[in-house]
């Protein structure tokens, strides 16, 4: 009796079908690793910016969080990164976007856009700071 070819052909198909997945399986593990590392460099070199009372020029404090972004990052690509300072909080944003050629594969990880932003705010309140500036403001009202 003679077995035909049909086991090695239907290996093909399931074996292509688990290799499929298991690269979607690893494509969105690392998308995970670089949204987390994103938070946590932003969070934490902004944190940093502003503990030093924001001495440090924001050009360089993005230059210098690009560049630890890029030394941690597998997967993305940072474009820019947008600090804005407002009264009592800075608000970043960290645009960056996936550099894969899979059409399916960057709707499922980037909602179909090439483009994707993080934003994060980090209060900053210096309670003497403001304190000093409210005196001074009632003292010119009072003259």
């Amino acid at each position: 009796m003679k077995k035909g070819g049909y086991f090695t052909v239907e290996a093909v198909f399931v074996v292509s079908i688990c290799i499929w997945i298991f690269a979607a399986l690893v494509f969105q593990g690392l998308h995970v690793h670089d949204r987390v590392v994103i938070e946590s460099v932003t969070n934490e070199q902004t944190a940093q910016w502003l503990s030093k009372g924001k001495e440090e020029k924001a050009e360089t404090w993005k230059k210098k969080t690009e560049k630890v972004l890029e030394s941690r990052l597998l997967l993305m690509k940072v474009n820019k990164i947008e600090p804005e300072d407002r009264q009592t909080k800075v608000i970043v944003k960290v645009h960056y976007t996936i550099p894969i050629s899979l059409p399916y594969m960057k709707k499922i990880l980037s909602g179909g856009s090439g483009l994707s932003v993080f934003e994060t705010e980090r209060e900053h309140v210096c309670g003497a700071k403001y304190r000093w500036d409210h005196e001074a403001l009632l003292e010119k009202k009072g003259e």
